[in-house]
């Protein structure tokens, strides 16, 4: 009785948000974010003037309503504390817009000048990033 009583404690409190974002919850509470299938790729261009930035997340609006969104990357600790962030961050905050009740793929694409470049770089990649979302006034990290 007392294992089955912990097992519920330990996942009572995810269950309840998750029912809560997919029925009650509004604007930036209402979105998901699938950060482990979510990816960045870094190529350089053909005249090695400029690194492109690619970016594919993958969010779901819960809501009934269509949301707009501003999207900027953050590090683990910090929004600045990681060179590749704050290359992704070049052009951000990115503007979303998001269909009520469904899952989108969402492309984010951006250019940096090499001659920006604190370092010499020709491609990269990373995944798993975080996010904050931004709508009407409210912010959240995903």
């Amino acid at each position: 009785m007392l294992l089955l009583t912990l097992f519920l404690a330990a996942i009572t409190p995810q269950v309840l948000a998750d029912i809560y974002q997919k029925t009650f919850a509004t604007g930036v509470y209402a979105i998901s974010y699938e950060q482990e299938n979510s990816k960045c790729e870094f190529t350089m261009d053909d005249l090695e003037v400029d690194l492109q930035v690619k970016c594919e997340l993958i969010l779901e609006n819960h809501s009934g309503d269509d949301i707009e969104l501003f999207v900027e990357f953050i590090g683990l600790y910090s929004k600045r504390d990681d060179s590749m962030i704050k290359l992704l961050n070049n052009d951000a905050p990115y503007k979303i817009k998001l269909q009520k009740h469904q899952k989108n793929y969402v492309e984010i694409n951006t250019t940096i000048q090499s001659s920006n470049l604190e370092y010499s770089m020709e491609g990269g990649g990373m995944s798993g990033m975080n996010i904050i979302i931004k709508s009407d006034g409210l912010e959240r990290t995903l």
